[in-house]
Parts: structure tokens; sequence; C-alpha cells
């Protein structure tokens, strides 16, 4: 095993690192209970978030097709976290969304107690370099965000309880924003529970690039979504259930 930085460590060259401590926030949601209520987690710690490394990926994935994905997703990523979109295509999205599978599963991996991708999901990012099915992901146009910051929600099918031990959640919400650059995604195993994928990026003003489809507006027409604003809050908090 090798330690992979959460977040890569190529974007601190795009965006320094400014703030010496980073703030754990885990929040799960238990669908097997009456009335589902997020349980939140909350601690302060030491060094900056771009830091962070997790113990779990095999030497042979980091120096292999993670490193591949990593080399073809830079060039795409740097200009959209800079605020530069006027190139973003189709094709981008594709490689977004499996940049964006891959960075989710590692995400995941900082939160050990609950995690929320299934061993199967992790196992088709790195047999194919792909999307999983029934995976969702979106992206928007960040502003006010100085440093990175993600938040990993998982979900679970049956009573358990925050931080105790228990099985792995095999569903998560996760949001990452990285300087200008929001890439917000849903990875479910009941697809029954997926959210409709047009109203959703209506609601929180973030554009669909997967799966690929032709939502009535340009990439153009969707807002800023201000660090501070409630639209942030809403986007990382909710689990539109």
């Amino acid at each position: 095993m090798s330690r992979e930085h959460v977040v890569p460590n190529w974007i601190k060259n795009i965006l320094p690192r400014k703030i010496d401590y980073h703030i754990d926030v885990q929040r799960d949601l238990d669908l097997s209970e009456a009335q589902a209520v997020p349980r939140l987690a909350r601690a302060v710690n030491q060094g900056p978030i771009g830091n962070l490394k997790v113990p779990t990926v095999c030497l042979t994935c980091n120096n292999g097709w993670m490193s591949d994905l990593q080399d073809m997703a830079m060039p795409i990523l740097a200009p959209l976290i800079r605020g530069i979109w006027t190139d973003f295509t189709g094709q981008h999205a594709a490689v977004i969304s499996k940049w964006a599978a891959m960075t989710v599963a590692v995400v995941a991996d900082r939160f050990p107690n609950s995690d929320g991708v299934s061993q199967g999901d992790r196992a088709y990012i790195r047999d194919h370099s792909d999307v999983p099915p029934n995976w969702q992901i979106w992206i928007g146009r960040g502003s006010g965000f100085e440093d990175i910051s993600f938040s990993n929600r998982p979900m679970f099918t049956s009573g358990l309880e925050l931080n105790s031990v228990k099985p792995k959640s095999d569903s998560c919400i996760t949001t990452i924003a990285i300087g200008q650059l929001i890439v917000h995604a849903i990875n479910l195993s009941r697809p029954d529970l997926a959210p409709p994928q047009l109203l959703y990026s209506e609601i929180y003003g973030v554009f669909p690039i997967h799966p690929r489809i032709d939502p009535p507006y340009d990439w153009r027409d969707i807002p800023f979504i201000s660090a501070t604003s409630k639209r942030y809050q809403n986007l990382v908090h909710d689990y539109f259930l």
C-alpha cells in the first residue's frame, strides 16, 4: 500500500495552501429509520487539507492508472480551478467525470468508519478508469473559495450509529470545492433513490456532466456559487430526500 493525497498534490501549484488547519465534518444518514435525520461529527485538525493522505491505495494503482488519469485531467481542470471556462467541452466533461469518480473514492477513505463507496464500484473505477453505473456528477462555478474543501455524506440502509463498528456504506454524496470549480457527485446502490438530474441541476445551480444529457441551457448559464451562500450550504448539507 502507498499513501495517496486525498486531493491531488499538483493542485497546490494552482491553489497555494493558505490555511494551516482543516475541519473534518462527517455527516451520515440512516435510511432505515422511521424519520431519517442526518447525524453530524465535527473535528478541527492541524495541517492544510491539501496535505491529507490516506494509506489505502495500492502502489501499482497509485503509480499506474491513477497517475495516468491525473495527468489526463490536469490540463482540463487547471483552467476551471482558475475560473477560465471558455474552452470547456463535452469531451472535457467525460474526463472530469472519470477523475471525479476516482477522487470521490479516495475522499471516502478519509472516513473509514463509514466510507460511502462500495468495493464493487472501486473495482469498476480501477478496471475501467471510468464512472461506475448509477453515479451522477455535476460541476459548478465557485466564487470565494481560497482553499480546498470537501464534504462526504454516506448513506446507510440499516440501523447503524455514527462512528460505531459497522459495515461500510455503499452510497454517498460528495462535494469538492477547489478554487473556482465545484465537483458534486452522488453514488447510490439503489438507483430508485436518484434525484431527477435536470431538476437537481436547476435547484442547486450546477451543470450535469454524467450521465451525459443535453440540458436546455449552456454551462455559461449556470450561476456563480459563493462559498458563503445559502445555495452552497444547501449543496454540501442536503440529502435531497
